[in-house]
């Protein structure tokens, strides 16, 4: 999928990123900017353009620099894949963790879950550069250490969530991490697994959204107070899907 035609969010939370990283520092002769355009320039290749082998050339002419320049920053295309994989880890995580606060519990919690889902089905983290990442991991440790520190962040930002519905008088449970196994886990299994074992794409009858709102909803079902659900009834949250089904058509 190109950066032109891609409607994910993800894709358009990544792009922006990377053009602002992209955009050359006044100053010529930072090292640390020249750097910084090379990784995003790999990333972007390899993100937008999965299909494509990495090109060096055409990295080093996204970057502003010279095939030459580049390999004074990186001593071989494997470094200079890790780089972008380390920055691509980055991204991701802020992209999950990016804040959107909304008065309906339901909305926002739904909202995380289908950023989450919409990374999980990226076709990038399903082909072949899933087992690299996995060989350089082990040999890079501080990719490995960068991996542990989104899985931790990605945990402490779903902890706090949980924690807000608590402190709202929505959650009847304190956080824990069985809530996210209990909110995750049924998508997991109908998303991720079948793909895994046996090849077979999840496709949602209209929107990864309306497919998070289900899992959301009964989620809160299950485990909401009793103040959430007179709440419900009471602001009639459930008419937010109905908004959201006729905005997006």
């Amino acid at each position: 999928m190109s950066a032109e035609t891609s409607s994910s969010t993800i894709h358009k939370f990544v792009l922006k990123q990377l053009e602002q990283m992209l955009i050359p520092n006044a100053n010529r002769l930072d090292a640390s900017n020249r750097r910084q355009r090379i990784i995003a320039a790999a990333l972007y290749e390899s993100h937008f353009n999965p299909a494509r082998r990495m090109n060096v050339r055409e990295i080093a002419k996204r970057a502003g620099v010279s095939s030459a320049t580049l390999y004074r920053y990186f001593s071989s295309d494997e470094e200079l894949l890790t780089a972008g994989q380390r920055l691509s880890v980055e991204l991701y995580s802020a992209f999950l963790t990016l804040d959107a606060w909304h008065p309906n519990p339901i909305f926002r919690l739904c909202t995380y879950l289908t950023r989450w889902v919409e990374l999980w089905t990226l076709p990038a983290r399903q082909d072949e550069r899933s087992g690299l990442l996995m060989k350089r991991s082990a040999r890079d440790p501080e990719l490995r250490m960068t991996s542990a520190l989104y899985f931790q962040r990605i945990h402490d930002f779903w902890t706090s969530q949980f924690r807000l519905l608590h402190s709202e008088g929505y959650l009847s449970s304190e956080p824990r991490y069985e809530l996210l196994e209990a909110l995750g886990g049924p998508l997991e299994a109908r998303i991720l697994q079948p793909y895994t074992f046996a090849g077979l794409p999840y496709v949602p009858e209209n929107s990864w959204f309306e497919v998070c709102w289900r899992a959301t909803s009964e989620f809160l079902t299950l485990n909401g107070t009793p103040y959430f659900h007179q709440m419900r009834r009471k602001k009639n949250w459930d008419a937010d899907l109905f908004a959201f089904q006729k905005e997006n058509g």
